[in-house]
């Protein structure tokens, strides 16, 4: 970015200023290389209209649902194979049910 492109005047309160400020000395930047790559930052990342963090927070959530439904699916299988003969194996049999029931699963009592 050059002295030839556009400028444009900016009003800020003090507060602002010194963060962005305390940010690009952390960022090793210039205040206006500040100004700039935050505001590419808020274009770049906003998909379907969400802002960056919702974004994450979408996809975070995708990953525990994720991670939930393939544990779900191995404690049925778990449960499925400790279910012996009446009394064996029962208190595991009975902590699998609880962790289904919690997972959210449809259990036999």
């Amino acid at each position: 970015m050059g002295r030839e492109d556009p400028q444009l005047k900016l009003r800020l309160t003090e507060g602002m200023k010194d963060r962005i400020t305390a940010a690009a000395r952390q960022n090793n930047r210039s205040v206006n290389a500040e100004i700039v790559a935050r505001l590419e930052g808020s274009f770049s990342s906003s998909i379907s209209g969400l802002p960056a963090d919702m974004l994450l927070l979408r996809d975070a959530l995708s990953a525990e649902r994720a991670k939930s439904t393939v544990l779900r699916e191995n404690f049925k299988i778990l449960a499925s194979q400790l279910a012996g003969p009446a009394g064996e194996n029962s208190d595991v049999v009975v902590s699998v049910m609880t962790a289904l029931r919690i997972l959210g699963s449809k259990v036999p009592e």
